[in-house]
């Protein structure tokens, strides 16, 4: 740990957690606990003390969470480590290796361009170009981070060349409408990150079992779309540049002239991923699962020579194998009923709550904003609201896979202040922190968090009709 106050504080707290961890490990159970589930909480709660800190590297805190559950709470390992043989792990292993296609040929670079370099060569123009180009690339590359480091240069160069200065309102609109549409509204599209699936994967089987791609889509897609449409006209309206640019389309034309025509490899990869949507979409008719259909398409990539053996090996298997354990935490803190433990304790509580779709919405909104201040990690923050929430709504007429959609799309949106999202921090030094100040983050957070909130509202006559909500 380094000497200094951060690294101070980042300890403090990781011992506070492992004493309360301890305390809960060897106290007597709770009324309807079992000695084994208390010591399953008493690792969790050392554990969640590590993730909020982000004391050591979130998949060690993971591993070893899994690891301490196996020996020394007695949970059976093919509990703990289930996921790692299912089809959710392997989803999320051959949607990584896809992305890593698509950056790798620039085919993700090149469809940006294409999409702007039809639309209006003026600001409001290169936004939409932006929300646009973002919504339609998201499904097509599962990471989150990936996407915010490939598409934050580009924003920044068209504010450069509509000539607007750094830190301005201009550059910070386009920063925003780059920022929401290719790592928070694509969210819309299940396979917009490897994290949709982990989350997915940490509800009960008889709800897994309807998701689909196409299924998905179809629930939240309505979504997506005022997202990028509201947001477009928010960014003109509370971003408005100090005088009225037109940028040149020799800037587009320019960049497209560098790359040059499609490649080989491009050609490929745009092959294998249109095939894999369509099978991710049409998995009801077919029969061949989501994970298998991700394997394939990797294997594809690799024996065309799209991706090698280097490329292989440097996939994020670090992010990989943390989503993997926030899966098997679920896993576990079912086998124990921890979960229902929870529920019944809170039931009598979420009652007028979740009698009331719109109610929900805006408890759940707040809930996930207040932790996301505490817990840096979207998947760990997204999880404990699941785990808790997720088993009491069928009871009430709502499917469990909307807390999942609430819950990612909104902790996804905070980025008031830079810790609390790895992909706005990656966006920001990217662009070498140039096109906004931290007035401009605060903002943009807030109208996209009021914005995503409305929607979930207007969605709800929608969902019902689907029978998301009964």
């Amino acid at each position: 740990m380094p000497g200094n106050g951060k690294g101070f504080g980042k300890t403090a707290v990781a011992i506070v957690s492992v004493v309360l961890g301890a305390v809960m490990f060897m106290a007597t159970p709770f009324e309807g606990l079992s000695p084994e589930a208390m010591r399953v909480l008493g690792v969790l709660i050392c554990a969640l003390g590590f993730w909020i800190v982000d004391f050591l590297p979130e998949y060690v805190t993971g591993l070893g969470m899994l690891s301490l559950w196996v020996g020394l709470c007695h949970v059976p390992f093919g509990k703990a480590y289930s996921v790692f043989a299912g089809s959710a792990f392997w989803m999320i292993v051959g949607a990584f290796a896809i992305g890593a296609a698509a950056r790798k040929c620039n085919l993700l670079e090149r469809l940006s361009l294409y999409i702007l370099k039809y639309m209006k060569p003026t600001y409001g123009g290169q936004i939409y170009g932006l929300l646009i180009s973002g919504f339609i690339i998201s499904p097509l590359i599962p990471s989150i981070n990936g996407k915010a480091a490939i598409a934050a240069p580009i924003a920044q160069n068209i504010g450069e060349s509509l000539g607007f200065g750094k830190k301005s309102n201009g550059m910070a609109g386009l920063f925003g409408a780059m920022f929401v549409s290719f790592t928070i509204a694509g969210l819309a599209f299940l396979s917009s990150t490897g994290t949709n699936y982990a989350l997915v994967a940490m509800l009960p089987k008889e709800s897994q079992e309807v998701v689909t791609w196409g299924w998905w889509a179809k629930a939240f897609l309505p979504w997506g779309v005022m997202v990028i449409a509201a947001y477009g006209i928010a960014m003109q309206v509370f971003f408005r540049p100090e005088k009225k640019i037109a940028m040149s389309k020799e800037f587009i034309e320019e960049r497209l002239a560098r790359l040059g025509r499609m490649k080989r490899e491009e050609v490929i990869c745009t092959i294998i991923i249109l095939l894999t949507l369509l099978a991710w979409a049409t998995e009801k008719v077919h029969g061949v699962g989501a994970g298998v259909v991700a394997v394939l398409a990797m294997l594809a990539l690799i024996v065309t020579g799209i991706l090698s053996t280097k490329d292989f090996n440097t996939l994020p298997w670090s992010s990989m194998i943390y989503i993997g354990t926030i899966v098997g935490m679920a896993s576990v803190i079912r086998h124990v009923a921890i979960d229902k433990w929870v529920g019944t304790l809170i039931s009598p509580y979420m009652g007028g709550v979740l009698s009331s779709p719109y109610l929900f919405i805006l408890a759940v909104a707040g809930i996930i904003l207040v932790l996301r201040f505490l817990i840096t990690s979207m998947a760990s923050s997204c999880s404990l609201v699941i785990l808790i929430v997720g088993p009491l709504m069928a009871a009430y007429g709502l499917h469990p896979m909307l807390i999942v959609f609430l819950t990612f799309t909104i902790a996804a949106g905070a980025f008031f202040l830079q810790y609390q999202n790895s992909a706005y921090i990656i966006a920001y030094y990217a662009t070498s922190g140039e096109m906004l100040h931290k007035w401009h983050e605060i903002k943009l957070a807030v109208i996209y968090v009021v914005i995503a909130v409305l929607a979930h509202m207007i969605s709800v006559p929608y969902w019902r009709m689907l029978g998301v909500i009964s």
